[in-house]
């Protein structure tokens, strides 16, 4: 299981310069231990999502629940990139979109990142992990009537799939917000429609892996381990079915 070469994503020149800062930056006590684990977990993740390039800039997130009945979650500052993200530099929020704790950045949240993540998060306490991806292959076949169809193996690791018309209000080009008609796409660009959390939560039902629509997908995991486990064979299970 290892990366298939450069062809996605936002790299630098070389491996080394892509991970000099170390992901343990924070000083022995600075957060309670649990949270501190789940931390480092969490920046190592990005810094894997980013080796096999399926980093886009500083877009898309990963978020994890933090243990207890307040419903914390930690994600991602935006404007870092993949390879910049530490320990020490995740937001914790609420699902209320409040930060209890900056991080060591001053960057703030995405608000698309969070209101897609804290609607998954309210909704399934049974997820710790959370991952917001869009890589070419899974974006293809997001754009195709038949989904992901049972071709390879990498498809049954990955198991039944739920589907989400993707329904955030705007896109965005270089100089020119644009708004996109129910009528005209069901792609309507980044999600920041609180609204649309509720039709996220009943399209994703008890899935773990959920497609959406002319974008990207969504996967969520009792542990940051399975969830990664189950992105990976996704992609892999995307890819097969493009070049076949």
């Amino acid at each position: 299981m290892f990366p298939r070469g450069v062809q996605y994503g936002t790299s630098v020149s070389s491996f080394e310069k892509r991970h000099s800062k170390p992901i343990v930056d924070f000083e022995e006590g600075a957060f309670p231990p649990e949270e501190a684990r789940l931390r480092c977990q969490l920046a190592a993740l990005y810094r894997l999502v980013d080796l096999f390039n399926w980093s886009q800039g500083v877009f898309n997130h990963m978020t994890v629940r933090l243990p207890g009945d307040l419903m914390e979650i930690l994600i991602n500052p935006f404007g870092l990139l993949y390879h910049e993200q530490t320990a020490s530099t995740l937001v914790k929020v609420d699902l209320d979109g409040n930060i209890l704790h900056p991080g060591s950045t001053i960057l703030g949240i995405n608000q698309a990142g969070y209101t897609l993540h804290s609607a998954i998060h309210g909704a399934r306490s049974d997820l710790l992990c959370v991952i917001h991806l869009h890589t070419p292959a899974v974006a293809a076949i997001s754009a195709t009537k038949c989904g992901l169809l049972p071709l390879c193996q990498e498809s049954m690791i990955v198991g039944p799939v739920a589907y989400h018309d993707y329904q955030a209000r705007f896109f965005y080009s270089t100089k020119i917000c644009y708004s996109v008609d129910a009528k005209d796409s069901q792609f309507k660009g980044i999600l920041v429609d609180l609204k649309e959390r509720e039709s996220l939560v009943e399209d994703m039902g008890s899935y773990n892996v959920m497609i959406l629509r002319n974008h990207g997908f969504v996967v969520g995991g009792r542990s940051i381990e399975e969830a990664f486990h189950l992105t990976y064979h996704l992609i892999l299970a995307c890819e097969t079915q493009v070049s076949t």
